[in-house]
């Protein structure tokens, strides 16, 4: 590990004077406009489609942008950090095994291993040279939350609502939609959690408020089950989190400010929802100017438990979703251990209709499991059913790497999460909160969905930088019940 970081020394240093001729101000403004361009990259590539080509473009693109990022990053001086060597060589391993599956089988998306072991390493070990790493994060959360607000307007003008299907907001479906508001919802709780900490004003909680009401009203409207519980888990977690602390505490100043907390979070989310509703019905028709994507597709859905049963595709004839659960279900001849198991959960009463139809996804990628993936993320079943994608990481990584990518994967999700819970309870800062609920979010969004390159999503680019926390081997102080 050491000597990747003095790798990284002689690279980099040339390009510190030049780096430090921007003041701190001027670094966080050029930190946010990066992230926010490579948000906006990530939304233009999932509404063009995951095709070979479009993949290279928003990886050159998105890399390019990532060494700025670097490049603007740098501390005024680069030293050997201690890392966590057990977690360095989990990371290290899984990268290295990427690379080799790419070697060995021709991916349609490549290069994500090259992308983790060079570009994100040298991320970590330069956010890690700085004594205050939250400067890092706060300009990080600021591009997110520019390219969300100007999204947000973007919709509103231009791209209708119809209650009857479910909302997309800038992408072109609405389950992308709620992986992007993962992270959001996550940074405006890192907010929250700074005015009951006693670090920001009532009025920049109002905004933060605001900001995470508009973002629930979104995956409302959207119907994103597996994107609103990932939101509302991390939210509930936060709640009890400080509760208990409160309790612990007995501190009147901590529980006066949680009282106000939740009063304004109940009447700025009836405020938002009402404003933007408003806002949904009489802004398009002023503007009268609606933009539709080639790729839209408009789902219906009679209810959060519900499957979606009618999709209207590019050519705007009217298609069957999902069809009869007979028809529908992927029949495989292969079966092994994985496989059988989700088979069982597939047979549960009303399982298969709560998952639209992902368990029998799940069951038909889990055969297909081998030593170093395939080259192509979309499968098809003997009944003639196409999937895009398997709809949970660990197995997409299983199917498009194979199994030991899956193991390692698995591994070093656990250990990341074992890790960041440990920090959260022993320092309790609003920094180490936001990592850990970040995590909760993105882990729960993935079980039934797909989120693995960088540039796709910013929720992704989120994920991987996280993994960076874990690497850091600097010991989490005890900051008391307090």
């Amino acid at each position: 590990m050491e000597l990747l970081q003095r790798g990284y020394i002689i690279i980099l240093s040339p390009f510190i004077p030049i780096s430090n001729k921007l003041n701190k101000t001027v670094k966080k403004i050029c930190i946010i406009l990066c992230v926010a361009i490579i948000s906006l990259i990530g939304c233009i590539y999932s509404v063009v489609g995951h095709d070979d080509i479009n993949h290279k473009y928003a990886m050159a693109y998105g890399s390019v942008l990532f060494l700025i990022l670097i490049f603007i990053s740098l501390p005024s001086q680069l030293k050997i950090v201690r890392w966590r060597l057990s977690y360095g060589i989990l990371w290290i391993l899984f990268c290295s095994y990427l690379i080799l599956s790419d070697f060995l089988v021709k991916k349609q998306e490549p290069y994500l291993g090259w992308l983790l072991l060079i570009g994100f390493t040298m991320f970590f070990f330069v956010m890690h040279n700085y004594q205050d790493k939250e400067f890092i994060w706060q300009g990080i959360f600021g591009g997110i939350k520019l390219f969300y607000f100007l999204s947000l307007i973007f919709s509103i003008l231009f791209r209708t609502y119809d209650p009857a299907y479910r909302y997309m907001g800038p992408f072109n479906n609405p389950n992308k939609l709620g992986m992007f508001l993962i992270i959001v919802v996550v940074i405006f709780l890192y907010e929250i959690d700074q005015y009951f900490q006693g670090s920001i004003s009532y009025k920049k909680l109002l905004l933060s408020l605001a900001g995470l009401s508009s973002c629930v009203y979104l995956l409302l409207i959207a119907k994103a089950r597996t994107s609103l519980i990932a939101c509302l888990i991390p939210i509930l977690i936060w709640f009890i989190f400080r509760v208990v602390q409160r309790v612990f505490c007995l501190n009147k100043e901590m529980g006066k400010r949680l009282f106000i907390l939740t009063g304004s979070s109940i009447l700025m989310f009836i405020f938002i929802c009402f404003t933007l509703q408003k806002a949904f019905q009489i802004m398009p028709q002023v503007v009268d100017h609606p933009i539709k994507f080639k790729n839209d597709t408009f789902e219906k859905r009679d209810s959060f438990i519900g499957m979606n049963t009618v999709v209207y595709a590019k050519d705007k004839e009217e298609q069957n979703l999902v069809q009869d659960k007979e028809q529908f279900v992927a029949k495989t001849k292969e079966e092994n251990i994985l496989s059988n198991f989700f088979r069982e959960i597939q047979n549960i009463p009303g399982m298969y209709s709560i998952t639209s139809g992902r368990i029998g996804c799940y069951r038909l990628y889990s055969t297909k499991l081998n030593k170093f993936g395939h080259e192509k993320q979309n499968i098809k079943s003997i009944d003639g059913i196409r999937f895009g994608h398997a709809h949970n990481n660990l197995i997409q990584i299983g199917y498009d790497y194979g199994i030991p990518a899956m193991i390692l994967y698995f591994l070093l999700t656990v250990y990341l999460g074992i890790l960041l819970l440990r920090r959260m309870y022993l320092e309790k800062t609003s920094i180490s909160v936001f990592c850990f609920l970040f995590f909760v979010g993105f882990f729960l969004g993935t079980i039934s969905e797909m989120m693995l390159v960088p540039f796709q999503y910013i929720t992704v680019f989120g994920f991987w930088l996280l993994c960076g926390e874990g690497l850091y081997a600097r010991e989490p102080e005890y900051s008391g019940k307090c």
